[in-house]
């Protein structure tokens, strides 16, 4: 199906989406820190965890100015930024739940990154098809600490409910037809 809606207000609508995601993902992780906080004492990843939170938020100050730049509020709240806020609710209610294991914690936040992920390879694509050279080269900035943010907390996904590389490896490569790589 073909938008009709022009590129200028989807780049803005998904700006506005990125920012709401953005300060969502500071939230979400305020509640794995604390989570983190209460199950493991002392664990070297925290760290690591304090500097994804410190991008999620350096990430919204990009968004914020890119906002901006484009003569648009980022105050005001674009359809898909409504979106991405209802969506976080359930992510919210996983990671705020006493109940919930490290591991579902982890989920939750690893679903945040996906969508992320796929959120910036989008703003990239559509700053480019719009000119906007300056901002995509931004968004590629923040695309490449996404991808390391997934692959981080894919990571301690994939420990907490007792996978190895060696069978990460081979469920990636099931149906390919290519072998398993260890």
């Amino acid at each position: 199906m073909v938008s009709s809606i022009p590129v200028s207000h989807i780049l803005i609508d998904k700006m506005g989406e990125r920012l709401v995601m953005e300060h969502t993902a500071v939230r979400l992780y305020d509640a794995l820190l604390a989570k983190v906080d209460d199950l493991v004492a002392g664990d070297a990843a925290r760290e690591q965890l304090v500097a994804i939170r410190a991008d999620k938020a350096s990430h919204a100050d990009l968004m914020k100015a890119a906002i901006e730049s484009m003569g648009s509020d980022p105050a005001a709240m674009t359809p898909s930024g409504g979106l991405v806020g209802v969506e976080a609710i359930g992510l919210f209610q996983v990671l705020d739940d006493p109940g919930t294991s490290l591991s579902q914690s982890l989920h939750a936040v690893l679903t945040a990154e996906l969508s992320d992920s796929v959120g910036w390879e989008t703003l990239v694509a559509l700053a480019h098809e719009h000119g906007q050279m300056g901002l995509a080269d931004g968004f590629n900035e923040a695309l490449a600490q996404e991808r390391r943010h997934l692959a981080a907390i894919q990571t301690w996904y994939e420990e907490a409910v007792g996978l190895d590389a060696g069978m990460m490896a081979l469920a990636a490569s099931a149906g390919t037809g290519q072998p398993a790589r260890p």
